[in-house]
């Protein structure tokens, strides 16, 4: 991100299931809201750091909370809006849904590819761990 006491706009992306900063469309947004003037932040699972330790009390939504409260630390009043694509448009909708709708901090967002039935995308997916971890911890924080 840019300076703190900027007035520009923040992008908060989402990716998908990998989280992977250098997947092309995640860099391709990034550019895109530099060059119209976004301040841009790239929302990064914890789940996907190696030394990550899951728990009970793990939430996905809680993680995506903690990220909105410390752009608004850094930045007074920023204007958030926020852009998803594959899994990470799940985890957007879902928490706008849940947290969002309430507090009304991401001003817009874009849900791209939204994979809407869990289920049907866990038996779709090829059969790993990591694969199985990503549905179990989207059901369980239905």
């Amino acid at each position: 991100m840019k300076k703190e006491n900027s007035n520009e706009p923040i992008l908060l992306v989402f990716p998908g299931m990998t989280g992977v900063t250098e997947d092309g469309y995640v860099q391709n947004i990034t550019i895109e809201g530099i060059y119209r003037g976004y301040n841009v932040a790239i929302f990064k699972m914890r789940i996907l750091d190696e030394d990550f330790m899951l728990n009970e009390t793990f939430k996905l939504y809680d993680e995506i909370d903690e990220t909105i409260d410390a752009i608004f630390k850094k930045y007074k009043n920023p204007k958030i809006y926020a852009i998803s694509g594959s899994y990470g448009a799940n985890n957007l909708v879902h928490y706008l849904g849940r947290i969002n709708n309430k507090t009304k901090r991401i001003k817009a967002a874009i849900s791209i590819s939204n994979p809407f039935d869990m289920e049907l995308c866990e038996r779709l997916l090829e059969d790993t761990f990591f694969s199985w971890l990503i549905t179990y911890l989207e059901r369980k924080n239905f």
